[in-house]
C-alpha cells in the first residue's frame, strides 16, 4: 500500500478512538501510534464477531464494491452513534459508492481522489479513501429500507413511502 494512501486514512481515522481494522495489518501499528486502540480481523463475509455500538471508526484499507451489502450492514452495526467507516477502493463511479453508503446507513463525509472534483483533493493512481458517518436511521436486512434512499436530484419527492 502507498504510503500516500496510508497517510491519508490516517487522517480521517485520526488518535484517541477505538478501531476495528478489517483485512489488514499494514495499518495497526501506525494506528496504534495514534493512541488508539486497535484490533483486527481478516476478513468478514457475513457477520462481525463484535456486539452492536463497539467501534468509533471500522478501517478497511481495501474495499471493492462488489458483494458489500452485508459487510456495510455489519460495520453499521458495530459502530457507535456518528461513528466512521473508513475505507480505500478502486476509483469508479462516486455516485455509486455514495448511493451504497447512503442506502447502508452512512453519509458521505469526506473523500480522496486523484483528480480534482469539488472538495475532492489529489491522491494516487485510481484509488479513492472515503470516510463515511453513520447516520442514525435504522437499517434492515435483506431489504433496502426506502426513506434511507436518496432523492433524485432531477426530481423532488413531497413524501417518501415507508415501509
Amino acid at each position: 500500500m502507498a504510503a500516500k494512501h496510508i497517510k491519508k486514512m490516517l487522517e480521517m481515522i485520526g488518535g484517541g478512538k477505538e478501531v476495528l481494522c478489517i483485512g489488514s495489518d499494514d495499518v495497526i501499528p501506525m494506528l496504534r501510534d495514534r493512541d488508539n486502540e486497535v484490533v483486527s480481523i481478516k476478513h468478514a463475509e457475513n457477520e462481525i464477531p463484535f456486539d452492536n455500538a463497539t467501534f468509533d471508526v471500522v478501517c478497511i484499507p481495501w474495499l471493492s464494491e462488489q458483494d458489500v451489502d452485508s459487510l456495510l450492514i455489519e460495520c453499521h452495526r458495530v459502530l457507535t452513534d456518528r461513528g466512521a467507516l473508513v475505507f480505500s477502493t478502486p476509483k469508479t463511479s462516486i455516485s455509486s459508492w455514495k448511493n451504497l453508503l447512503y442506502t447502508h446507513g452512512f453519509e458521505l463525509a469526506t473523500l480522496k481522489s486523484n483528480s480534482m472534483v469539488g472538495n475532492i483533493v489529489p491522491l494516487f493512481g485510481n484509488t479513492l479513501v472515503i470516510k463515511a458517518v453513520k447516520r442514525g436511521d435504522k437499517v434492515v436486512r435483506d431489504r433496502v429500507v426506502l426513506d434511507q434512499r436518496p432523492a433524485p436530484i432531477t426530481k423532488k419527492l413531497n413524501h417518501v413511502a415507508k415501509i
